[in-house]
């Protein structure tokens, strides 16, 4: 069982459509709000813990649909409780840095990574060891105060109910690390000794696609030889 919220299914459709999260702390009137904004009759109560899960709506803006999601209170990103794991989680997936993860999840995604480990992946070009760190602090984040990181890490699951870490995307991350060049001091070094621009492209380049390459196959060997 993740203390994830399930990712959203990503280009299942073509049509991009306006979203709006009303986000905030319990007893805010959001669920008032949204019942307004979209004609829901959704329960409201004068006390925490009332909604508990998404509840999503659509309104007419300018004769335009928007979406409307209306969250479970938060009062903090360090989530106590389910319905704030559902929040804080939701926050995570569509920031900044959740949505990059989530845009290059095509070019990972035949080593088995998912938006998380992009995420790291994308902050460990300040150093490798903040690739650790950063998943972390991902995982934190969207699991309640008593939760282990590490047991949350091992029961993290992806929608399709398989498990993030598998044993080939552990072995597709530890490969993909031994070549590529994640060190943007090392490349700003470069830049400096030869005085061009080429030569920290190229090595960070060629390093990628070898790292990429090793991942993928690390990743396919070692499903086949553990499923």
């Amino acid at each position: 069982m993740s203390c994830h919220e399930p990712a959203e299914a990503s280009g299942s459709t073509l049509i991009s459509q306006a979203r709006i999260a009303l986000i905030g702390s319990p007893n805010a009137g959001k669920t008032t709000l949204i019942n307004q904004l979209t004609g829901l009759r959704a329960k409201t109560g004068n006390y925490p813990g009332v909604t508990a899960s998404r509840r999503t709506g659509e309104a007419s803006v300018s004769g335009n649909t928007v979406t409307v999601e209306d969250l479970p209170g938060t009062y903090s990103l360090s989530p106590v409780s389910p319905d704030e794991q559902v929040a804080t989680s939701y926050q995570l997936q569509h920031s900044v840095a959740g949505s990059v993860g989530r845009a290059v999840e095509p070019v990972f995604a035949p080593l088995g990574f998912n938006w998380e480990i992009n995420v790291a992946l994308i902050a460990s070009m300040s150093a490798s060891e903040v690739f650790v760190s950063t998943l972390g602090q991902i995982t934190a984040a969207q699991c309640d105060d008593d939760a282990d990181i590490t047991t949350s890490l091992q029961n993290d699951t992806n929608p399709d109910g398989k498990p993030v870490y598998s044993p080939g995307t552990v072995a597709a991350i530890l490969v993909f690390f031994v070549f590529a060049l994640q060190c943007m001091s090392t490349i700003a070094v470069m830049r400096r000794e030869t005085n061009s621009r080429r030569w920290p492209l190229l090595a960070f380049c060629y390093m990628f696609a070898l790292a990429w390459v090793g991942g993928f196959i690390a990743n396919t060997v070692v499903t086949a030889i553990t499923s």
